[in-house]
């Protein structure tokens, strides 16, 4: 199997988890926290999909889409933190707080708009190009391809975790 082919079937494989946890998913499960500074469903969702647009768009050196096709403007977020891309990370309690949570439909549907392009940017790589390094990030492509591959996995285990706690 060819490595481009393999990276987009991995990818695929823990999508097609995370999907399959959420397909069935009511609207008020998206914003249940176990405390009041937990992730949510939603929280993990949108994290993860900004999370890969985010760094496919640096890796393609392209726009993410969170900026071309509105969605910042379309969904309500805490304040930007300081050395955040608005992904979530590093936020705390007071930006946990106040994150609500858009609904499935549209969350899932900036997911597969993400992950077309996505695919399309591995499409214009090359094996070589896999090991060119970022260098706002010290790392190779392929390091951050994998980062993201395991960052989705990781989140699937907390949303199959949370459901658990719900009760589904």
């Amino acid at each position: 199997m060819e490595t481009i082919n393999f990276i987009k079937e991995s990818l695929e494989t823990a999508r097609a988890t995370t999907l399959n946890l959420v397909s069935e998913l009511e609207e008020n499960h998206l914003s249940w926290q176990v405390n009041n500074n937990a992730n949510s469903i939603g929280f993990l969702l949108f994290h993860t999909f900004r999370t890969e647009d985010f760094r496919f768009a640096q890796i393609g050196e392209e726009p993410e889409f969170w900026k071309m096709g509105n969605w910042a403007s379309r969904w309500t977020l805490p304040e930007q933190i300081e050395n955040d891309r608005n992904t979530g990370f590093g936020w705390g309690d007071s930006q946990m707080n106040k994150f609500v949570s858009p609904p499935l439909e549209d969350l899932l549907g900036y997911g597969a708009t993400v992950r077309f392009r996505s695919f399309e940017v591995l499409d214009s790589l090359s094996n070589e190009k896999l090991e060119n390094i970022i260098e706002s990030e010290n790392a190779t492509i392929s390091a951050l391809i994998f980062r993201l591959l395991a960052h989705e996995s990781q989140h699937a285990g907390q949303i199959d975790y949370i459901l658990g706690l719900i009760g589904e």
